[in-house]
């Protein structure tokens, strides 16, 4: 389980699950990144709230920047601060889940709300590319 001072981080790579044609589960790794944004997002009700960089296949989440303030805000209180109020704690438990589960929401929208027959191996293309490319700049001096 990530840390809570870990849970900031704008850019983390998530696993999820895609199903294939024949009904079965392929686990793939998806980088993401929470992107601040100054207005409200309803992510139950409004489709394709997040983004998808074709070439890279990483996933962009949008995030109320005040979420990520207050949550910050409240835990410099929580390590050094007076307590919290029994209110000001429940709100930074439920920041807490918004921040640990909206990379893996994006990413699991993003691939599984676009997901066909042939799609699971453009997947698995995209990823080995991505991997490729990472190795081939670990070698560049």
């Amino acid at each position: 389980m990530e840390k809570d001072s870990d849970l900031l981080n704008k850019k983390k790579t998530v696993q999820i699950s895609v199903t294939d044609k024949d009904g079965k589960e392929h686990p793939i790794d998806v980088e993401t990144e929470m992107v601040p944004v100054d207005h409200e997002i309803s992510y139950k009700t409004e489709n394709e709230w997040w983004s998808k960089d074709p070439e890279t296949g990483k996933v962009y989440a949008p995030i109320p920047e005040h979420y990520a303030l207050h949550f910050q805000e409240l835990q410099a209180r929580k390590e050094s601060g007076p307590p919290l109020t029994e209110d000001e704690n429940r709100i930074y438990e439920a920041l807490k889940v918004v921040l640990q589960e909206l990379p893996v929401f994006a990413a699991d929208n993003a691939y599984n709300t676009q997901l066909n027959a042939s799609s699971l191996e453009s997947i698995e293309h995209e990823t080995k590319k991505r991997t490729n490319r990472t190795r081939k700049k670990d070698y560049v001096f």
